[in-house]
Formats: structure tokens, C-alpha cells, sequence
């Protein structure tokens, strides 16, 4: 129920895709850099036809990026809806802590779910970017720099919607 791709969606890779969704109701792509100079992207493909947003999540291999994702997909499948800003205490261990946000502009990551299933003219596919908001805000040893730094910027865009949602709400 994974696919790892280079390419463009099309032709078989897409069949194959929609297969997978006909008999599963969603399924899990990773899309690895072929130079290594970005993060990976593994996502679900499918979710969007039960009207909640994707899942993303970067900087993970095949099975790490399947292994968090998954859960939440089966949840989704379960009737569970997940927002921006909410905390998941449920994938947390130790000092970890994971959380989710608002991704709209989803058409340069997620490239298939938008070709399969966005309509013209419409915005794009919503997806929430799964992220740890554990992890140290302060220089990291080099090789990691990358990865910790699109992290980083997801906390702390995380951590001020948080905030500013909670000011509207009082």
C-alpha cells in the first residue's frame, strides 16, 4: 500500500493509484529527491474523497513516513476528522510531542492526489502537515541542518496559529 516515486503521476503509476484507493480507500506515496538536496514527502493519496484533508509529512524514509501516517488514515477511515493546530497526544512518546497543520497550497508536494482528484478551476487539494514539535529550536549538527530547519518553521507557524486561535476563542 506504498508507492515511492520519481516521476509525474500518469499513465500506469496513476491506474495503479487508483486501484489501491478502490480497494483500500486511500493509500501512502513517497516521493524521494532524487539528489538528495530536499527532504523526502510522504503522503496519503485518497482521504480527500472522504472530504477531509490529506496527510504530509517530510524528511522521513518509506517506513517512517508510512508508519506515522497510517494511523491517522485509519482513524480518518474510522470517521475521525482531524483540524489544524490539534495536538496528537495518541502518536506522542517521552518528550515528543507531534502536531498538525494547515497546508492549502498542497500542488507542488502533492502532485498526484491534486492531478487525480482537483478539479479545474478549484483550489487546491487541503492537506495537513504532520510535524514534531519536539525537537530542539537551536542549532543542529551538520547533515541534519535541513530537516531540522523545515521543522522548525512548521513549530513555530504551528505555535502562533495555536496562540492566535486561542486568543479568538476567548
Amino acid at each position: 500500500m506504498i508507492d515511492v516515486r520519481r516521476e509525474p503521476p500518469s499513465g500506469e503509476y496513476a491506474d495503479r493509484v487508483l486501484r489501491l484507493i478502490g480497494s483500500h480507500g486511500w493509500t501512502v506515496e513517497h516521493i524521494g529527491s532524487p539528489d538528495g538536496r530536499r527532504p523526502a514527502i510522504t503522503s496519503t493519496v485518497g482521504l480527500c474523497l472522504r472530504g477531509h484533508p490529506e496527510f504530509v509529512v517530510f524528511g522521513c524514509d518509506v517506513l517512517e513516513g508510512f508508519m506515522l501516517l497510517e494511523p491517522l488514515a485509519l482513524a480518518v477511515e474510522n470517521g475521525k476528522r482531524f483540524e489544524s493546530c490539534a495536538e496528537l497526544t495518541d502518536l506522542s512518546a517521552g518528550s515528543e510531542r507531534f502536531g498538525l497543520i494547515s497546508y492549502p497550497n498542497s500542488t507542488r508536494h502533492l502532485p498526484t492526489v491534486n492531478e487525480l482528484f482537483r478539479r479545474e478551476g478549484t483550489a487546491p487539494i487541503p492537506a495537513l502537515v504532520l510535524f514534531r514539535s519536539g525537537l530542539p529550536e537551536t542549532p543542529t549538527p551538520p547533515g541534519t541542518a535541513r530537516r531540522a530547519r523545515y521543522t522548525t518553521y512548521s513549530v513555530a507557524t504551528y505555535e502562533a496559529m495555536r496562540a492566535a486561535a486561542r486568543a479568538e476563542a476567548q
